[in-house]
């Protein structure tokens, strides 16, 4: 009898690990799906999200009691670390003028990106966005886990578009991890070993120029190799801790060999600066405006007698 109750204990707890791997592939592969879908407020279909609706629509058919707007979601599950969140974790943020109030939520899918529905930005809909933005990381609060972490060295192939880039290959916890091939959007592509998401182990990266990078990769930096120019020509090559590419003991001044998935991006820094410069420049414009109404307005009275 006690053998029976063990089995089935063990085949319930087998049935949930996998039940619960593929809930955490459900959600990030048809959120990646979503992306490009646009912005409605109150929205909880394809037909256009808000940031809530778009939780809601991947994630109520497994949470049926979740709420419905971002303030009452944020206080759902159990607070993580924002160094310490996994694929499916939610991430929230204070967008609005008051700081300390809670107005949007995004879902963090791997490789430090947060897929999200955004009612303005360089992009409108649901978005790709990247977890180091300055513009998102100075409105963070704090991040929360609905669903248990999966303790798994289960590895999965999977075709994933992350923030930086596409990927394929093998990967744990939803996470690039083995071998693998990620096509970033400046036009670079790498090839070799992924831990932990980043660049580590043997590799190829290829520059958008023509050039190779061909070595060890530690924590996604070109560790120790050789440069292969597209002439044919090799050189020592190693990326140092300030992001400098060294070639045979020489900074490289090429802004042509960066390595893009280290590169802090400012696509949202540079929108709000954009928005800024617009904003002073119509506020200017009416202003100048205003003042030719009132000089015309002087004139009138002056040639009416007033």
């Amino acid at each position: 009898m006690i053998k029976k109750a063990s089995l089935i204990a063990l085949f319930l707890w087998g049935s949930s690990l996998c039940f619960s791997v593929d809930i955490g592939r459900d959600i990030v592969e048809r959120g990646s799906a979503l992306v490009g879908s646009p912005y409605r407020y109150g929205g909880t279909n394809p037909s256009g999200f808000d940031c809530s609706g778009l939780v809601n629509y991947l994630y109520k058919p497994f949470l049926p009691d979740l709420p419905r707007n971002a303030s009452s979601i944020a206080h759902f599950g159990s607070t993580v670390d924002l160094d310490d969140i996994v694929p499916g974790d939610l991430v929230f943020y204070a967008t609005g003028s008051d700081r300390s109030e809670i107005t949007h939520v995004g879902i963090y899918i791997g490789q430090n990106t947060l897929i999200q529905a955004v009612s303005a930005g360089p992009v409108r809909g649901v978005v790709l966005t990247d977890l180091d933005e300055k513009y998102w990381k100075s409105r963070f609060k704090w991040a929360k886990r609905v669903f248990p972490r999966l303790e798994t060295a289960e590895s999965q192939s999977v075709n994933l578009a992350y923030s930086k880039g596409q990927y394929q290959g093998q990967a744990e916890e939803l996470e690039p991890e083995g071998r693998g091939r990620m096509d970033l959007k400046n036009g670079d592509y790498y090839i070799g070993d992924f831990k932990d998401g980043l660049f580590h182990g043997k590799g190829e990266y290829h520059y958008g120029n023509g050039d190779v990078y061909i070595g060890q990769f530690s924590n996604g930096r070109e560790s120790g190799g050789e440069l292969v120019r597209s002439d044919g020509s090799r050189y020592s090559a190693q990326r140092n801790e300030s992001g400098t590419l060294i070639i045979n003991s020489r900074a490289d001044k090429s802004s042509n060999r960066i390595n893009y998935l280290l590169e802090t991006p400012t696509q949202w820094d540079d929108w709000l600066e954009n928005e800024r410069k617009l904003f002073e420049e119509t506020l200017q414009a009416d202003n100048n405006a205003a003042d030719d109404e009132q000089r015309r307005f002087e004139e009138w009275k002056k040639n009416s007698g007033f």
